[in-house]
């Protein structure tokens, strides 16, 4: 009988693995899923490496992809796996309006928090918060445009690679399921979560979820063409309500993990 592998996907809180993690096993029968909160903004995480390192035990290194391939292997030692248990690697992440363009970015110094608005954000400081959204939108490109598996050598001329595929939500799962724009407490976020999961339990349900979800972002083709709508810059899409996870059945069905030469 075949190996069942795991698809590991990679939260950045409680919340979205919460949602997501039980709809998932149902939708992709025959797959084990794994969960992996990394509290933290991958993204960003470069910009405060103090934080990141506190949490995770190394650096956010410059190149994202080798961040994102030191939290798998945090993973798997902490779950005392192997490389060769994984099959597939999803990386959810938040849109948070990275790429919007600079001039739809205001500042009030009076706020407290990120103001964040169907035509653009305000902040308190409107350089940190440019700052923060060109590196998130550096590190987002490379690991759409160049990131395409996590690979570990298990023989000397051999490594197991596992396909890797980020997808997003727009704000957050609350948001980009839903609309919802509210800031919501920590507690108001988790019942969201449980009442998702809840509602999404049945594969037919949560594939009708996560198509309008798609819908609402652009109603695109495919996952390449949803990260295109995404990032135009010449727009707000990246504010918008909606999620290409509808994509991740394809991705689990086009790839798999293999041994490659090392």
């Amino acid at each position: 009988m075949p190996r069942r592998r795991t698809l590991l996907l990679v939260t950045e809180g409680t919340s979205d693995a919460n949602a997501l993690a039980a709809p998932l096993q149902n939708l992709l029968n025959g797959v084990r899923i794994g969960d992996f909160q990394v509290r933290c903004d991958v993204t960003t995480a470069r910009l405060f490496p103090d934080g990141f390192k506190r949490e995770h035990g190394f650096t956010p290194d410059w190149n994202v992809g080798r961040t994102v391939d030191g939290l798998i292997d945090e993973y798997l030692i902490r779950e005392g796996k192997s490389a060769t248990s994984l099959g597939w690697i999803a990386h959810l992440t938040d849109l948070d309006g990275a790429f919007i363009p600079d001039s739809a970015v205001g500042q009030d110094v009076s706020l407290t928090h990120r103001a964040y608005r169907a035509t653009g954000i305000i902040s308190a400081n409107r350089e940190a918060t440019l700052t923060q959204l060109a590196e998130k939108r550096r590190c987002i490109d490379l690991l759409v445009d160049e990131k395409t598996d996590f690979r570990r050598k298990t023989k000397k001329n051999e490594a197991w690679s596992v396909p890797y595929r980020l997808f997003y939500m727009s704000r957050n799962l609350e948001h980009a399921l839903h609309g919802i724009v509210d800031d919501l407490s920590q507690d108001e976020k988790d019942d969201f979560a449980s009442d998702f999961a809840s509602a999404n339990l049945d594969p037919a349900m949560f594939r009708r979820s996560l198509e309008q979800a798609a819908q609402r972002h652009g109603d695109m083709p495919d996952w390449k063409a949803s990260w295109e709508y995404a990032r135009d810059r010449s727009t707000c899409h990246s504010l918008e309500s909606g999620s290409n996870l509808k994509w991740i059945s394809d991705f689990v069905a086009s790839c798999s993990a293999m041994s490659v030469r090392a």
